[in-house]
């Protein structure tokens, strides 16, 4: 049994092409995640295409928003 759970999570409403640098590339709404648990902790890994510049839009759009509100922005399902 793997650490992990396998999910793709999707998006919803977030135009990251509005985030990071260069602006206006064309972002998947859709990635590839594994998730991690223990106790006390959640942790949520992204694999991307690093010429998508995916992991800078999404640090730049996670500066932004209300983290409390963090799951409204997405929808997991199982890989």
């Amino acid at each position: 049994m793997s650490d992990y759970h396998c999910l793709d999570i999707e998006f919803l409403s977030v135009d990251f092409s509005k985030y990071g640098y260069p602006h206006k590339s064309e972002i998947s709404k859709v990635h590839h995640a594994h998730l991690y648990t223990k106790k006390d902790e959640i942790e949520l890994k992204f694999f991307f295409d690093d010429q998508t510049y995916f992991g800078d839009k999404l640090m730049d759009w996670a500066s932004k928003i209300d983290w409390r509100k963090f799951g409204s922005f997405l929808k997991g399902s199982n890989k």
